[in-house]
């Protein structure tokens, strides 16, 4: 056969092959998309789908609220299991950690971004939670998808609005403890992490409160950044990892920042891990900031 013909005959080969992958993953990918969900949406901040797993199997019937392909909270659909705060909000990891310093109490909780509302349930009865969401799929959905805020045993307000904007807005709450946890579908939001979001947050808090920083995250190093900006506002960090056994709980890495050095000191937090410096990063403010720099 000529090298001509064979050119003929491979080159529809290849593009009839190239084809074919194409619609797989076409295919694979609609499949995922589909499959076992419930609720489906999409408006200006993306995807969001509620699926749910093992459905009708007792105790392990479970549902998860995905924003394009990232997992932003799950709940047991048994009445009793529904109220335990799972996945990244598990007794070992350093949000939980952080709010059961303050018990003894009532609390008050500021939280920068709502998922489907797992931490919440950490609440008791005289606690006061105010959420700051985005997306206003994201309160319908757990309002009326999950359980989570239905069954709060502490009183909770969400505000819906950009976080940061809402909190300058907002006249001082006194929070012992604002989380900042919201990762959209994979993406940084650049503007919780900077030095100026810092100081919105410092007038939020109470006397030796502490602001916990979720940055479980394949991708990217946030801990070193934000010990740049920790230190710049003249506050303390440490990092607290964990990894639990149990399938219920994820694995996570939280920042927590604070100028509280009986916080600092007590044994919940002797756990924490050394934060490694990057070369040649830069504190992250309104004007600036270099996301390569933190790419792992």
């Amino acid at each position: 056969m000529s090298l001509k013909r064979k050119v003929q005959f491979v080159a529809p080969v290849a593009a009839l092959a190239v084809t074919g992958f194409v619609a797989w993953q076409g295919y694979r990918y609609v499949d995922y998309v589909h499959t076992n969900a419930i609720v489906m949406t999409r408006n200006f901040y993306g995807t969001l789908r509620v699926k749910e797993y093992d459905r009708g199997e007792g105790p392990n019937s479970s549902r998860a609220l995905v924003h394009g392909v990232i997992n932003h909270g799950w709940q047991y659909t048994d009445p009793e299991l529904r109220k335990e705060p799972i996945s990244y909000f598990g007794p070992g990891s350093g949000i939980a950690r952080a709010l059961d310093y303050y018990q003894g109490k009532p609390r008050r909780v500021g939280i920068i971004g709502l998922g489907v509302g797992s931490f919440t349930a950490w609440g008791r009865p005289g606690d006061y939670f105010r959420v700051y969401e985005l997306d206003p799929d994201v309160v319908k959905i757990a309002r009326e998808q999950f359980w989570y805020l239905a069954e709060a045993r502490a009183k909770i307000d969400v505000v819906t609005g950009d976080g940061r904007l809402s909190m300058e807005r907002d006249a001082p709450q006194k929070f012992d403890l604002i989380s900042v946890d919201a990762f959209s579908s994979g993406s940084i939001p650049i503007h919780l992490l900077t030095r100026e979001a810092l100081q919105a947050y410092k007038r939020h808090l109470a006397p030796g409160g502490v602001i916990v920083y979720n940055v479980t995250n394949r991708f990217v190093n946030l801990a070193p950044q934000l010990k740049l900006v920790a230190e710049a506002e003249d506050m303390k960090i440490v990092l607290v990892e964990d990894s639990p056994d149990d399938d219920k709980y994820s694995g996570t890495s939280y920042v927590l920042v604070t100028q509280n050095e009986q916080l600092l000191a007590d044994k919940r937090f002797a756990i924490t891990r050394d934060i490694e410096p990057i070369k040649g990063l830069q504190t992250w403010t309104d004007s600036y900031n270099n996301l390569f720099k933190v790419v792992r």
